[in-house]
């Protein structure tokens, strides 16, 4: 569904994109506490704590993926709605 989203992005203005990716990075946040509340990996839990490694492992490179894409996109990569002509794609080729 992430990806989805993603591709549509650009149709919105710049400064809700990287408002709806930081409440991403707050959900990953959160989501990722919960996880490691449950215990940390390999606490007595045999082959199923590599689950929940698993899971911290996505959190973390979410969250890391997450804060680059934000950069870039506060840094000025993209063209999004309302900044100007092709609102958000990026030029035909020309032949």
């Amino acid at each position: 569904m992430f990806g989805a989203a993603l591709g549509c992005v650009v149709d919105l203005p710049r400064e809700e994109a990287v408002a709806l990716l930081e409440e991403r990075l707050r959900g990953l946040g959160e989501w990722r506490r919960g996880v490691a509340a449950a215990g940390t990996p390999g606490a007595g839990a045999g082959h199923l704590a590599e689950v929940r490694g698993l899971w911290l492992h996505a959190a973390d490179s979410d969250a890391a993926w997450t804060r680059g894409l934000i950069e870039r996109i506060a840094g000025g990569a993209y063209v999004f709605e309302g900044e100007g002509e092709g609102e958000g794609e990026p030029p035909a080729p020309v032949p």
